[in-house]
């Protein structure tokens, strides 16, 4: 259950950039990172809703990151390929 109320702490700030990645590869498919975890997935949701968080990263940051991984040529990008290709 996500929490009633959210108050920052240095370990917010620490994963919440790492977290951002989950949410561009949550669009690209089912990957289920965070299915076993629920109160792992809460608080990746509450820190997502800040818009401190939000505002951390540049409005393209979505397409950025695909592009990074895109060019990697790893499982992952060739999974994120087939995802937007499909």
């Amino acid at each position: 259950m996500p929490p009633t109320s959210f108050h920052t702490a240095i370990v917010d700030a620490v994963f919440a950039p790492a977290l951002r990645y989950f949410d561009v590869l949550d669009t690209s498919g089912d990957f289920r990172f965070f299915a076993g975890v629920p109160r792992v997935a809460a608080w990746r949701s509450a820190l997502s809703r800040r818009s401190s968080v939000r505002r951390a990263a540049p409005a393209d940051y979505e397409r950025r990151l695909r592009e990074f991984l895109s060019g990697r040529g790893s499982a992952l990008s060739r999974r994120l390929a087939g995802a937007t290709s499909a």
